[in-house]
């Protein structure tokens, strides 16, 4: 490759002649093109026509965002030519541009106000008037003035490319040409938030941040989102300890460029519904927990959420452990006791890792609802997607081959009819959901992992040999540290109540206290346990904190320093960007049942002293979206786990027939957790669903 811009030539053998466009080398070469259709994640429309440079031997100046460059080609970016380019395409984009900049929730942010600064005229020649288009009801995310619409065709690419929704697109000809939905309708995707960063003007802003706050005056901080396993990058916008603005952070290992609708809009509910306590009441039932964990004839249940951090995971383990207790948690285990090993409950290679197959086989859930994220990266890939599980409402073209249990026996054992197209491509297979007991036992993971072994030629060396290839399989977990919940070997709660025949004769003689921590699940209505018997530590109030005596309330990830592990096993921190609103008292989990680790010599005896300390062992920049290896932690999690390196258990099981349905763990995207159920953005989203069955959870 070789270049010349603006009188300096570049060359580059490792480049070939068209590999890349005009705007692509430039950007590269620290030449800055002004844009407005151009992104990088989406394709190449060309109509905007504000990246126009100069060619030399060309007759006219090239869109450099669609031309490819070519050998020894000379571009001038800052030439006379490529100025007056500029200054027309400019000022025909304003001629029907209205004037209401200074009530414009895109002003400060808004690329057509910097590139009129840096490149437009100082005066207009059009006296004719305006045109205004009809705003369009988009739903309750993204508000619309679309007479702002400069139709770079930005959101229509991505409803079509990233969404897999094609609602939005272009009507009319010449003046009359619009920007909207066909006919009246909102846009029905769980990520269709990120069109608000992807317009360059005001036409598509923020309905729930409408007229709340200038760029200027938030302070931003850098934290990651807890709502899901992935720990998506994410920038929280504040003023005055309220967060008023959740906009993703890129990040090309984990997120990308977006993020989904209720990491985005679910940040009223940080305030409603928060749950209080007396700090004098909380200190006394701290003091007391030390000898009611010496009552030898009580059986006491720590339920423990999803969303707990992992510090207080790792310590409640440990006194349930010294104690006799149980411990559970209310999600659902994707591994077994029989196969029991790191990758059964991770994203083997990581999020990257989906891109390396041809053809993907998903196992669960509903992977739309599930992780909107991944859903559309899939999108986007234009993959070869097999979906066996509930009936979905994905809308990334997957040929769904059943929902019984009797199809995945079929495909195990090699009779179904897509079983020849799997063994002749390259498949990746991913389980959506943490879904246990789906065939007689056998856990999602379990099941991928002998699918992997049948059709992957995962096993190449010899039935006594521990060494194996590289299994082609992973499973996508559904709360923020799920993957801690099984490396620490905590067992789902159904099983625990149905496995320990103690615990229901305790139950019945009204024994047993449950403690409930961040856990918010409608199958505590049907426990055994008196409501005088529970406790309950959490955020908000919910259906955890009405079925008990006793609430006391809890910090949110954005409020503490706090570390989770994310779907692949990175380690990942929260730091504190706001404090607890006005009149709230609230504390770290963990510190409620410190002092009964001290008095059971847990700080001495194990290393929990140690892993206190280590979150705050990282980078000195203190960015919490640095990798952060906690490596005490990683170590203790062995001691709780039951991890079988023998070869023979890990070429799988074979399956046995059934034909109970699949039944996902999530069934409201929106309404998932106290937070979000706590938010009336969310709520008006779930109401605004009904064709995407979101009226139950």
């Amino acid at each position: 490759m070789e270049i010349t811009i603006n009188g300096t030539t570049y060359e580059n053998p490792s480049i070939k002649d068209g590999q890349y466009t005009v705007l692509q080398i430039c950007e590269q070469l620290g030449y800055t093109i002004p844009r407005f259709c151009y992104h990088d994640k989406l394709s190449v429309a060309g109509n905007c026509r504000m990246c126009l440079v100069e060619m030399e031997n060309a007759p006219k100046p090239i869109a450099s965002c669609a031309f490819p460059q070519t050998p020894k080609m000379v571009i001038h970016t800052n030439s006379l030519i490529t100025q007056k380019a500029r200054e027309g395409v400019l000022e025909f984009l304003l001629l029907n541009h209205p004037l209401d900049c200074p009530i414009c929730d895109q002003g400060g942010e808004c690329d057509l106000q910097d590139q009129a600064l840096l490149f437009g005229n100082d005066s207009g020649r059009y006296y004719d008037y305006k045109r205004s288009v009809s705003d369009k009801n988009c739903g309750p995310l993204v508000k619309t003035i679309m007479t702002r619409c400069i139709h770079c065709t930005r959101c229509v690419r991505f409803a079509t490319e990233v969404a897999g929704i094609e609602d939005l697109g272009a009507t009319g000809r010449g003046n009359n040409v619009e920007i909207g939905t066909y006919i009246e309708k909102i846009l029905e995707s769980e990520v269709s938030g990120n069109v608000i960063d992807l317009c360059p003007v005001g036409a598509l802003t923020s309905k729930p941040y409408a007229f709340k706050g200038r760029p200027w005056e938030l302070t931003s901080s850098n934290s990651i989102d807890t709502t899901n396993s992935m720990g998506s990058h994410i920038r929280l916008d504040v003023r005055n300890n309220r967060v008023l603005r959740v906009l993703p952070k890129p990040s090309e290992y984990i997120n990308g460029d977006w993020i989904d609708d209720k990491s985005r809009f679910y940040y009223d509910g940080f305030i409603k519904q928060r749950l209080s306590h007396n700090k004098e009441s909380l200190l006394k039932f701290t003091n007391q927990l030390d000898s009611l964990f010496q009552q030898k004839h009580y059986q006491i249940l720590f339920l423990i959420g999803g969303s707990t951090d992992a510090h207080t995971l790792f310590l409640l383990k440990t006194l349930a452990s010294l104690n006799n207790k149980f411990c559970v948690s209310d999600t659902l285990k994707s591994r077994t006791g029989q196969l029991d090993f790191d990758s059964l409950y991770s994203l083997e290679g990581g999020i990257q890792s989906l891109d390396s197959s041809t053809s993907l086989f998903t196992l669960g859930g509903d992977l739309r609802i599930t992780s909107p994220l991944i859903h559309s990266k899939l999108i986007s890939s234009k993959k070869s997607a097999y979906t066996l599980g509930t009936f979905t409402n994905s809308t990334a073209g997957s040929k769904h081959v059943g929902i019984a249990k009797q199809n995945l026996l079929s495909i195990a054992q090699g009779t179904h009819p897509m079983c020849k197209n799997m063994l002749d491509n390259n498949f990746q297979y991913l389980a959506t959901d943490n879904l246990s007991n789906i065939v007689s036992g056998w856990s999602l993971s379990s099941i991928l992992f002998n699918l992997s072994r049948t059709y992957g030629n995962a096993f190449k060396s010899s039935p006594n040999s521990s060494l194996h290839t590289k299994i082609n399989y992973g499973t996508l977990l559904t709360t923020s540290n799920d993957y801690l919940i099984n490396s620490l070997n905590i067992d789902s709660l159904t099983q625990s109540i149905s496995n320990e025949s103690s615990y229901a004769t305790s139950s019945q003689s009204g024994k047993n206290v449950l403690f409930q921590i961040n856990s918010d699940t409608r199958k505590l209505l049907s426990l055994p346990f008196l409501k005088k018997s529970s406790i309950y530590m959490g955020s908000h109030l919910d259906i955890g904190a009405a079925s008990s005596e006793y609430a006391y309330g809890t910090l949110l990830p954005i409020e503490k320093e706090s570390l989770f592990i994310n779907t692949e096993g990175r380690h990942q921190i929260t730091s504190p960007v706001v404090s607890s609103p006005k009149g709230i008292n609230s504390t770290n989990e963990w510190e409620i049942f410190y002092n009964a680790a001290i008095s059971k010599d847990l700080a001495i005896n194990s290393p929990w002293t140690s892993i206190l300390n280590d979150i705050s062992i990282r980078n000195p920049n203190k960015n919490p979206q640095d990798m952060h290896s906690s490596n005490i932690l990683t170590k203790v999690q062995s001691k709780f786990s039951t991890r079988s390196r023998n070869s023979f258990v890990r070429q799988g099981f074979w399956l046995t027939t059934g034909s109970s349905l699949v039944i996902p763990s999530i069934t409201n995207f929106y309404l998932s957790d106290p937070t979000s159920r706590a938010s009336l953005t969310m709520n008006k989203c779930s109401l605004s669903r009904p064709s995407s069955n979101y009226l139950n959870y």
